[in-house]
C-alpha cells in the first residue's frame, strides 16, 4: 500500500464526501502555499488541511498545524477568495487527521478549526 501523501488525500477525499462534502479543487497552489482541499459542506466553503501518519509516528499530525502553517492557508485562501470572487460565502478552516495503523485507518475531522488571524 503506498503511504504517499496523495495515499492519505484520495484518503481524505473519500471521508470528506461520504460526510456530505463536496469537492470542489484538490492542490489549489499559489506563491504562498497550498490548500489541500477546497470542498463545500451545508453552504460552507471548507479549506480542509489534511495530515496524515503511518503509526508509529514522532508527532502527532494535528500537531503540524501549527501557526506558521495556519498563516500559509490563511495567504493562499485570501488569495484563493479573491480570485474566485469568494469573499461574500462563510467560509472555514477545517484540519483531518488520518492515521494508519497496521489494522485500520482512523479519522480525525475538526470543523472550524482555526479562525483568520488579524
Amino acid at each position: 500500500m503506498n503511504n504517499s501523501f496523495g495515499y492519505f488525500e484520495d484518503l481524505a477525499v473519500d471521508y470528506l464526501k461520504q460526510r456530505g462534502y463536496r469537492v470542489l479543487e484538490r492542490n489549489f497552489r499559489n506563491f504562498s502555499g497550498e490548500i489541500d482541499i477546497v470542498a463545500k459542506d451545508k453552504g460552507v466553503l471548507c479549506f480542509v488541511e489534511v495530515k496524515g501518519r503511518t503509526f508509529p509516528y514522532k508527532y502527532e499530525p494535528l500537531e503540524a498545524v501549527n501557526r506558521s502553517k495556519r498563516k500559509k492557508i490563511e495567504k493562499c485562501v485570501f488569495y484563493y477568495l479573491r480570485q474566485k470572487g469568494l469573499f461574500s460565502l462563510r467560509a472555514r478552516f477545517d484540519v483531518l487527521s488520518i492515521v494508519k495503523f497496521r489494522q485500520g485507518l482512523e479519522f480525525y475531522l475538526i470543523k472550524g478549526a482555526f479562525n483568520l488571524e488579524e
